[in-house]
């Protein structure tokens, strides 16, 4: 079926088209008046023509990129036919109106783009639609008989939920070398290889593939595997809290004694403004699988009055190699720090890792605990997230301070291989028994193999927890430090799965990824075309009357 379209309507998608790709070449928005005079233009090259073009062809003009037709090629330019029909002419400002979201009723009405909410019934709710709308009937939450919450969910369906903010526009980087497809399969045409470390804006996840813009540009279009990928936390899940020390001041020391070079430091410049929230953030790359079983953490966390800051996600090879050099150069001078080292059958490589670590994978987050009575709204191109407020009355009673690098931070009384503890907690999750079945199997774990200092740690205690019902398993030297289990039916750390793949370990730096590849969910439409259903983001949007608007 063939639908007629007017002058306006071709000269609207014309317009746009050109707008985006100035915008693209300038990595900024331009003016509007400078929209006007794009329009203007195009309007004075074509006028006296009324143009009628079939719906699947303005489909692809709309698009820029159509879904099924692939990607390092700007699409052709469609036949222009005589069409009859007169309309008036379009202007700029409300040639948006198809990026509008539309949000329904919530149970707080929020009239500016930020608030804070203390209402311990109203917050409650609020937290219980986000996570419902993230498992997207994947999971449930249930009430245990001590009255705690957690996320009843196969550990194998983890990596299948929504992010709380729409994939598109957010930035990505390659863990390894990377084939990129014209289609989302392996067997698809191949179309280039990119090293690890490229970095790319995410535009949409298809199954075990997701399809990227290659440093953001639209005209390197093409899919990977998913897995492979590293994604920037912050551009997707809003409701985790981030704060890398290494941006600014390491904490990194050893029994209390600074390592030259290194505590107090800045040891990356991974702080950065990021467009895709508008505010200064650190740029947290996860795992792409990884970040979505962090984003259960947190939800475990939030249900029982706590929330996650990560401190540490993936860290690039050059810095985790300057810590270690510093620490060995401390163990050969400092008796004191040795022997802290050395205690208990404990040694240097439990500490720091001498080779390539989980960090390098971005399969290892370095995390904290804090309890919360409030929450703060964010407002993201009209959908609205939130972020926990620490409460005045917060316990912070760790084991000892994060960082620091002796026995004073070990969780468990002997050391244990990552592997062994990856799989005791494993065994658990897989396990046809209840979610009251699967916490009590927890606390017995946390009961035979945690010391008495971290049994004594509030934040400890909750740390494992939330980390062992959502797929991690722990570092024994560390009570801060998770690794990602890759839940496939067999055990295996996520350095296992990438330790072999030519470009992995992390010699590569994300520093000022978001400046590059982040954009706002507004800015990646008008770039990149339409590859996401914004509506079903209503699901958990909390203001009744705010819209995506160019106006």
């Amino acid at each position: 079926m063939n639908k007629k379209y007017s002058y306006a309507k071709f000269l609207l998608k014309e317009s746009k088209k050109k707008i985006a790709e100035n915008e693209a070449k300038t990595g900024s928005s331009i003016s509007l008046e400078e929209k006007k005079k794009i329009t203007r233009k195009i309007k004075h090259s074509i006028r006296g023509r009324l143009v009628g073009i079939s719906l699947a062809t303005l489909s692809a003009i709309t698009s820029i990129f159509p879904q099924k037709a692939l990607a390092l090629n700007e699409p052709a330019v469609p036949e222009v036919q005589i069409d009859n029909t007169s309309m008036a002419e379009p202007t700029i400002e409300n040639s948006l109106d198809q990026y509008k979201v539309e949000v329904g009723n919530s149970v707080v009405t929020i009239n500016s783009s930020e608030q804070e909410i203390t209402n311990p019934e109203q917050i409650s709710k609020i937290i219980e639609d986000q996570i419902k709308f993230s498992l997207g009937g994947l999971g449930n939450i249930c009430t245990l008989q001590d009255g705690s919450k957690m996320i009843d969910i196969n550990i194998s369906d983890i990596s299948k939920i929504n992010f709380e903010l729409p994939l598109m526009g957010a930035a990505g980087m390659a863990n390894c070398d990377l084939n990129v497809r014209k289609e989302g399969n392996s067997g698809a045409e191949l179309i280039k290889t990119i090293p690890g470390g490229t970095r790319f804006t995410f535009l949409e996840e298809e199954g075990d593939y997701v399809k990227i813009a290659i440093n953001g540009d639209k005209s390197q279009i093409g899919y990977v595997y998913k897995d492979y990928c590293l994604i920037n936390m912050p551009d997707v899940i809003r409701s985790l809290q981030y704060n890398d020390p290494n941006n600014s001041e390491a904490l990194f020391e050893s029994n209390g004694y600074s390592l030259d070079g290194v505590t107090g430091e800045k040891l990356g410049d991974a702080r950065n403004h990021n467009r895709r929230v508008n505010k200064k953030q650190d740029e947290i790359m996860a795992a792409f699988p990884a970040a979505k079983s962090m984003q259960i953490m947190n939800y475990n966390a939030m249900l029982n009055g706590y929330y996650i800051t990560v401190v540490n996600g993936f860290r690039p090879k050059e810095i985790q190699d300057v810590v270690k050099n510093s620490l060995q150069d401390e163990y050969n001078s400092n008796s004191a720090v040795r022997e802290t080292i050395d205690k208990d059958g404990w040694s240097l490589s439990w500490f720091i890792a001498t080779g390539v670590s989980e960090h390098q994978m971005g399969g290892a987050f370095d995390v904290e605990a804090s309890q919360f009575d409030s929450i703060q709204t964010e407002n993201n191109n009209g959908i609205i997230t939130f972020v926990p407020i620490e409460s005045k009355n917060s316990i912070k009673d760790s084991p000892s301070s994060i960082h620091d690098l002796s026995s004073n931070g070990v969780i468990l009384s002997t050391p244990e291989s990552t592997h062994t503890s990856a799989n005791d907690v494993y065994s658990i999750l897989i396990s046809n028994s209840t979610p009251e079945e699967k916490v009590n199997d927890t606390n017995a774990y946390i009961e035979n193999k945690y010391n008495n200092q971290s049994k004594n740690s509030k934040e400890a205690m909750a740390l494992a927890k939330f980390a062992f019902i959502s797929g991690f398993s722990p570092l024994a030297s560390e009570w801060w430090h998770f690794n990602y289990i890759i839940p496939n039916g067999e055990i295996r750390d996520y350095r296992s799965l990438l330790r072999d793949m030519p470009g992995s370990g992390g010699n590569f730096k994300a520093d000022g990824i978001s400046m590059e590849c982040s954009f706002s969910i507004k800015d990646a439409i008008k770039m990149f075309g339409s590859f996401i259903d914004l509506n079903k983001y209503n699901n958990y949007n909390l203001n009744n009357d705010l819209s995506v608007d160019e106006r």
